[in-house]
């Protein structure tokens, strides 16, 4: 392992090697005074793939390494690639996404090197139809470039409907313990980085907030979070169902050691969170859902005891949307 690597970028991929050219460009062109490296972790994909990402990579002058493994899905991807990166920082960076050269140049050159960090969160840069928009992760108030909380008050304040989108940084530490922590099904496509980053909480006294951002992501009608196809959406429910599971299942596993406020919290919001799946699908059921379909989804919750708060979980969502 070389000590030397300041920050490892880790890209999944699976068949969607088409869209990698704009993530690696990104990536090259941030200017650090010690070296990072790309890691791209194949899922799995067409056997097309390595050709096409050595063609890619050719005159990129970065370290890289192209990992290839059986296809479990983008949460043991990113754990894979995390077993094999040098960095004393981790960004995740999706395939198709961009991170903004000169922001992250700053963030990683400045604000890790002379701050003691285990998780940096950044606003959200989203751009969907060549339209760009800013969304908060935490409200106005925060006015300071950067911002030190501890980690509970950060999830009191946060916007929770993104803490599943990009714009982190992991140190090493913090990765291990939370991958040493969760027990995931594998094949799970949606909602599993809400899962890494709300178990990494538990971990650290202190989250940083950046006032910023430095991560473009990219929406699309096939975007995993956005497909409204039947397929798509069922596969969405249920990973969803898993994740929270997952992470419920981490908060119980907690108790021989004594929860904490934090604990307290994560678990109310993923009951809730299980509970606003359903109440989603009992609105938006995709049109070609037989009853009995329905019914067994409905069947689910109900006899694993989910429904709880599911209306006043919809009520109460906030939302943090700023130019």
């Amino acid at each position: 392992m070389n000590k030397d690597i300041f920050a490892s970028f880790i890209v999944p991929i699976f068949n969607d090697v088409e869209k990698l050219a704009v993530t690696l460009d990104s990536i090259g062109a941030v200017v650090t005074e010690r070296p990072i490296e790309i890691i791209i972790v194949d899922d799995d994909g067409p056997a097309t793939n390595e050709a096409d990402v050595y063609k890619l990579l050719e005159n990129k002058g970065i370290q890289t390494q192209y990992l290839k493994k059986q296809n479990e899905g983008p949460y043991y991807a990113r754990k894979y690639g995390f077993s094999k990166a040098s960095g004393d920082y981790i960004i995740f960076v999706d395939c198709g996404d961009a991170v903004i050269p000169e922001n992250c140049s700053q963030v990683v050159t400045e604000l890790l090197s002379e701050n003691t960090i285990d998780i940096l969160v950044s606003d959200i840069l989203s751009v969907e139809n060549s339209v760009r928009s800013r969304k908060n992760i935490l409200p106005k108030k925060h006015k300071a470039p950067l911002n030190s909380m501890p980690a509970s008050d950060f999830f009191s304040q946060c916007n929770k409907n993104l803490l599943g989108t990009p714009g982190k940084i992991y140190s090493r530490a913090t990765l291990s313990s939370a991958f040493a922590s969760i027990d995931l099904p594998p094949g799970v496509c949606n909602a599993e980085d809400l899962l890494l980053f709300t178990t990494s909480l538990g971990y650290v006294k202190q989250v940083h907030y950046m006032n910023g951002y430095f991560y473009l992501y990219e929406v699309h009608e096939k975007s995993l979070s956005h497909d409204q196809r039947p397929g798509a959406l069922q596969r969405r429910f249920y990973d969803k169902v898993c994740v929270a599971d997952s992470v419920l299942s981490v908060i119980s596993n907690n108790k021989d050691r004594g929860w904490t406020s934090l604990d307290g919290k994560l678990h109310r919001f993923f009951r809730k969170y299980r509970s606003s799946v359903l109440l989603h699908w009992i609105f938006k059921f995709p049109s070609d859902f037989t009853v009995a379909e329905k019914l067994k989804v409905i069947a689910y919750y109900v006899t694993t005891g989910v429904l709880f708060s599911s209306m006043w979980w919809k009520l109460s969502k906030k939302q943090f949307n700023y130019d």
